[in-house]
């Protein structure tokens, strides 16, 4: 216990909040690596506090895909979180390629072995929820991220970004590289099955058709990840679709694979492509000009902010809108905590806003 209250007390400032209506006032000293600031009004009330010292927790993290890049960088956030908190025993794991039911199977072995937190991007949410309510039913405090499971009882989702303004980033992106092009464009995605990501893809078809009505979506597909799947589809879609004038994805594989499509079917400038994936995977193709500008986020703040929100709710301190956590070592942000549209009494926190990435960054970056 005495060790338990040190690292409290090197981590963390005592927190008070005012007392008034529709406020709650807080004694516990957060142990966010940047202390809490309770400003707002509680959105997410915490479960009951745990009586575990932090060495004791375990944390577990489900991925949708093992070892790909994106999530190589969200662990990164996910082990600076844990060192920095003090967590005993924090690990992220995830099947090789998409596959719900594996998915499922892991996280019920977690809830078997009395995890004290699991953080699930679910590739089927529906298949997932079933585990999740079992898992808070059991006292396991659940989150998701990446891909939420909105319907089910989890604590919270952490989002990346607004879900409206960010995909219209996404969108202007899109738009600047077509120019004065105008015509049809195909989206692709991770899983036809991820509610998180088909809210994405609507947000900009909505957008489109509000602000560009001269546009015309004629498919969406998945790649699953897999920059190959995101080539093979993107090409079918190209050669079914001779007019077709750019593709979008929202899958990190396939945003390469989109942009190879291109350069192998030599038409590099009549079909633009771009989406959301890391530097590293993407560089190329933006020296190349092949993929001038393409957007998203630092993965590993996402990893950094879901370790420490599910340390806030362990530990049974409430969420409030705007409260200041940790998204990274030495960098905290005020983070916007509110419920999600049409979906009453289910909450997310939004990690940020996406970056733009092009020539003039993309060396920028370590991921």
């Amino acid at each position: 216990m005495k060790r338990f209250l040190a690292i409290m007390a090197v981590l963390t400032l005592v927190m008070t909040a005012c007392g008034s209506a529709g406020r709650v006032g807080v004694t516990a000293p957060a142990a966010t690596v940047a202390p809490a600031s309770l400003t707002g009004p509680v959105v997410v009330s915490a479960p009951a506090a745990t009586d575990k010292a932090p060495e004791d927790l375990v944390f577990r993290f489900m991925n949708q895909i093992d070892g790909v890049p994106f999530y190589q960088r969200v662990n990164v956030g996910i082990v600076a979180a844990g060192e920095d908190l003090g967590i005993g025993d924090v690990k992220m794991t995830g099947p090789a390629g998409v596959d719900s039911t594996l998915q499922v199977g892991t996280v019920e072995t977690w809830i078997t072995q009395g995890f004290d937190v699991i953080a699930v991007s679910s590739t089927d949410p529906s298949a997932m929820m079933p585990t999740i309510n079992k898992a808070v039913d059991d006292g396991i405090v659940v989150v998701s991220w990446d891909v939420d499971a909105p319907d089910s009882a989890r604590s919270i989702y952490v989002a990346y970004w607004d879900a409206i303004e960010g995909p219209r980033v996404l969108w202007d992106t899109f738009m600047e590289l077509l120019g004065d092009t105008r015509g049809e464009y195909a989206f692709m995605t991770t899983a036809l099955t991820s509610t998180t990501h088909a809210g994405w893809l609507k947000a900009m078809e909505d957008y489109q058709l509000e602000a560009f009505p001269e546009m015309t979506l004629i498919a969406t597909d998945s790649a699953g990840g897999d920059q190959t799947i995101g080539n093979e589809k993107a090409k079918a879609i190209i050669q079914a679709n001779p007019d077709i004038v750019g593709l979008v994805s929202v899958d990190a594989g396939g945003t390469v694979g989109i942009a190879q499509a291109t350069e192998e079917l030599d038409l590099v400038g009549k079909v633009v492509t771009t989406g959301l994936s890391t530097p590293s995977q993407m560089v190329q193709f933006v020296e190349s000009g092949t993929v001038p500008k393409f957007v998203l986020w630092d993965p590993a703040e996402t990893g950094y902010l879901t370790t420490a929100i599910a340390f806030e709710l362990v530990n049974g301190r409430d969420l409030v809108d705007g409260q200041k956590l940790g998204v990274a070592r030495g960098v905290t942000r005020s983070i916007p905590i509110r419920e999600i549209a049409g979906k009453p009494g289910s909450y997310e926190a939004i990690q940020g806003p996406a970056l733009v990435f092009d020539i003039n960054n993309i060396n920028d970056f370590g991921f």
